[in-house]
């Protein structure tokens, strides 16, 4: 199993659009950790996690699907569900 770190910009933003990626991003089990970031453990390749979420992102949205292998963090959103996340990374 892999965590990895989930951070994505609708360039025209709207309340619909931002639904339909969180909707995806909470199907597959990540957790929001900031605003547009979010952290997921999944066996799945790195290339998979991002087609899953740029399905529901439109052209001229921008997607970053990074793996964890640790790291620093403060004030997350949904901290313990997040920071149990990141401790597995290590």
């Amino acid at each position: 199993m892999a965590v990895y770190l989930i951070s994505y910009d609708i360039k025209e933003y709207n309340k619909e659009d931002d639904a339909k990626v969180i909707r995806q991003l909470t199907t597959m089990g990540a957790v929001r950790c900031l605003l547009s970031e979010w952290l997921l453990i999944s066996g799945e390749k790195v290339g998979v996690v991002a087609r899953r979420v740029q399905s529901e992102l439109k052209n001229g949205d921008r997607l970053l699907v990074v793996q964890v292998g640790g790291g620093a963090y403060a004030n997350l959103l949904n901290e313990v569900a997040s920071v149990a996340i990141l401790n597995q990374a290590k």
